[in-house]
């Protein structure tokens, strides 16, 4: 799924209002997404709504050096602003910091700085009595193909 129109995506859609039924997908990854929004908890919360599992983002931490060089970046995050957001909407996570070197000082080692953010959140798993059966399995897949009755497609041009 891509925003832009220039592209051969499936589906072109704003991210935070995504043209998916509640619990559609087992996973959703965004990656260096939330840092161009100007709500990004907006586009969270429709993750969460659209998947059965877990939500990962990548995105460039507010220290990092990608996040002060690239001119379309709105929003800048630390691991508070994830954690916050993880107990506001109560489903669980796990925030961890990539670093990079900045400089190195011979013996005394390198100096380092954050790089980038890797978030998980987990919905609450309920715990089923019986396996899936392949008639569960195709139902789960016909309901994931199908979009919201409010949602319009729109043509992606062919390149």
């Amino acid at each position: 799924m891509d925003r832009s129109k220039d592209t051969q995506a499936d589906v072109v859609a704003d991210a935070q209002s995504l043209p998916f039924q509640n619990s559609c997908f087992h996973n959703v990854v965004s990656h260096h997404t939330v840092e161009h929004l100007r709500e990004p908890e907006l586009a969270v919360r429709e993750m969460l709504r659209v998947t059965k599992g877990r939500v990962k983002i990548v995105c460039p931490h507010r220290f990092g050096h990608y996040a002060k060089i690239a001119y379309n970046h709105i929003q800048f995050f630390n691991k508070r602003w994830f954690s916050q957001l993880a107990r506001k909407m109560r489903v669980k996570e796990s925030v961890r910091t990539t670093f990079e070197p900045v400089l190195y000082f011979g013996a005394f080692g390198l100096l380092m700085r954050p790089s980038e953010l890797i978030v998980e959140y987990r919905k609450a798993q309920k715990k089923s009595k019986r396996s899936l059966v392949d008639e569960d399995v195709e139902s789960c897949y016909m309901s994931c193909s199908e979009v919201r009755e409010d949602f319009t497609p729109q043509k992606v041009p062919n390149r």
